[in-house]
């Protein structure tokens, strides 16, 4: 780690609140913020309400402590209770509650901590955390501290602007309310949620506002590691396809499976595997799903990885494949351009902008509300047997795509790099 630099003979101190806990196997900007900080020189503190409940995506990621990082966790209440109930209304229901205890919990630590310590920057982080500290800063607790609010994107808030869904707004009064402002700084991340669209719709009180996608780094992989995964999955030449997510309601895989099951229908010679990886609630349903289409020798649920090790399956895949609903542009797909994969999604948020029907990848419209119709499954599978039949089609993608990542993607030193250098113009 670098050595601590001060400021006017002050090192600078920021404090986080937030519901995202660091993590292994997942999403990792949630650790790099603030390990970034931490690595600039700044005193870190971080203050985050965890869900280990089996319905989160906790529950199969160990704690994380990190050296030098003060971090305060809270287990959000009621646990035993949400493990237990099984009624999806309830369930919905109570997810709700904790969560607004959860915010109240930010809040409360918060404001013992701004009291304890002179901080430069209070930092939101996604809605629990932007709606703790919007809320710390409108009671006059943070006066002489600048306000950041980070958002992930907005999935689904577009559709409910779109579409009119006021009993979605005054159910979610809080993202609202998180997402208007105002701040010093709002970032929000450019995943094709169209998230500054949002921001302006609802006429957003930000002072500054930076829309940048994450950053992704090339994986520096074993040649040992690379060899005994394809003994173990590609052992016969199969043709490999590969889906990198949470195995929740909105990254949809059973669009990705109903896509496999079009395909061993319209070639049932073909020799091929998919590879789920990833872990969450849905993955009793997504098995049961598999087996009721008789899938169960083309389909090979590998459950959670750590990130460290996404890298490995992306290189022996064929074709990276994602299907959510609103929008594709996540850390998986970034993670996929940068391997140089032939890539499969869904033309809906802002993926289009990255990816271009047989010129960076394969590329299908969808109408989220209505879901995906059977002749685009249909299309999805003549257009993969072409590929897999026309090699020159491929290598041209995979160059486009090459050329395109070189302008496109960000590291993430690149992308902190933005980021500390915006949060420090605060408070110059």
């Amino acid at each position: 780690m670098e050595e601590r630099k001060e400021i006017n003979n002050q090192i600078k101190k920021i404090l986080f609140l937030s519901a995202d806990d660091f993590k292994e196997k997942s999403i990792q900007v949630i650790r790099k913020t603030p390990e970034a900080y931490l690595a600039a020189g700044w005193e870190v503190h971080y203050i985050v309400v965890r869900d280990s409940s089996n319905k989160g995506n906790y529950y199969y990621e160990r704690i994380i402590n990190i050296d030098g990082i003060h971090i305060q966790r809270i287990e959000a209440p009621g646990t035993p209770i949400l493990n237990w109930l099984q009624n999806r209304y309830l369930v919905t229901l109570f997810i709700r509650v904790r969560r607004y205890l959860g915010i109240i919990y930010l809040i409360l630590e918060g404001i013992k901590q701004l009291k304890k310590h002179n901080f430069d920057i209070l930092y939101g982080y996604e809605q629990p955390g932007a709606t703790a500290a919007k809320f710390i800063n409108s009671l006059g607790f943070a006066k002489n501290t600048k306000l950041v609010l980070r958002f992930q994107g907005v999935v689904f808030v577009k559709e409910w602007i779109h579409n009119k869904l006021w009993f979605r707004r005054v159910a979610n009064f809080d993202t609202f309310y998180a997402l208007k402002g105002p701040s010093d700084l709002c970032i929000m991340t450019n995943d094709g949620s169209c998230g500054d669209k949002v921001l302006n719709e609802i006429n957003a009180k930000h002072k500054q506002i930076a829309f940048w996608s994450n950053g992704v780094d090339k994986p520096i992989l074993s040649d040992e590691k690379i060899k005994n995964l394809e003994l173990l999955h590609k052992s016969n030449n199969e043709f490999l396809f590969v889906s990198v997510s949470r195995l929740d309601d909105h990254k949809r895989v059973d669009r990705c499976i109903t896509f496999i099951n079009e395909l061993v229908n319209a070639s049932p010679q073909l020799n091929f595997k998919y590879l789920i990886v990833g872990e969450g609630a849905k993955r009793k349903s997504f098995e049961k799903m598999v087996e009721e289409l008789g899938l169960e020798k083309k389909i090979c649920f590998i459950g959670a990885v750590n990130q460290s090790d996404i890298g490995y399956y992306l290189y022996i895949a064929d074709v990276f494949i994602s299907m959510y609903e609103s929008s594709n542009v996540g850390n998986p797909l970034l993670e996929a351009i940068r391997s140089n994969k032939i890539i499969l999604t869904l033309n809906n948020g802002d993926t289009g902008s990255w990816i271009t029907h047989m010129k960076t990848g394969l590329i299908y419209n969808v109408n989220d509300q209505e879901d995906l119709q059977q002749s685009t499954y249909k299309k999805m599978s003549e257009d993969v047997l072409y590929l897999i039949n026309n090699s020159e089609v491929v290598e041209s993608i995979k160059h486009n795509l090459s050329q395109f990542s070189k302008t496109k993607l960000w590291t993430w030193t690149d992308r902190f790099k933005a980021e500390i250098e915006k949060v420090n113009s605060l408070i110059k």
